[in-house]
């Protein structure tokens, strides 16, 4: 007991515990909100890179669907001369959220018609030369 009484007494124990309970719920609530910010994040990410490789896939399919035709820039490609067995792509691409793809002229970058950022080809490599002109 004499230890309590030069610690402060048993109120001041039990309101350092209780502060010391209150710090670790914060710490954990932020570590809460902050892990599902970051699964958020990363499901996004995820859906970006996924839309933007599937936009590439059919940008290959179109020059090379042009290159064995002679088609030229003004020609536009329909989804049956680019998908089927034995084609340029099996099956039709669909967005992770749910954009419906264009085709567009040889001499266009297919789109997306999902409108948040990571859906669009020119978008990239806008990206891509901003960062190429800075280094």
């Amino acid at each position: 007991m004499p230890e309590l009484l030069a610690l402060g007494g048993i109120r001041s124990c039990v309101s350092k515990h209780s502060k010391i309970k209150v710090i670790v719920a914060f710490g954990f609530c932020a570590l809460l909100v902050g892990g599902v910010a970051w699964l958020f994040r990363a499901r996004h990410q995820r859906a970006y890179a996924s839309c933007i490789t599937l936009l590439k896939q059919i940008e290959g399919a179109k020059a090379t669907w042009a290159l064995e035709h002679k088609k030229q820039n003004d020609d536009t490609p329909t989804w049956a001369d680019l998908l089927g067995p034995g084609l340029y792509i099996a099956d039709r691409p669909v967005c992770p959220q749910g954009g419906i793809y264009t085709l567009g002229k040889v001499a266009e970058y297919p789109g997306c018609s999902h409108p948040g950022p990571g859906h669009s080809l020119v978008e990239l490599l806008r990206a891509d030369d901003a960062t190429n002109i800075t280094r």
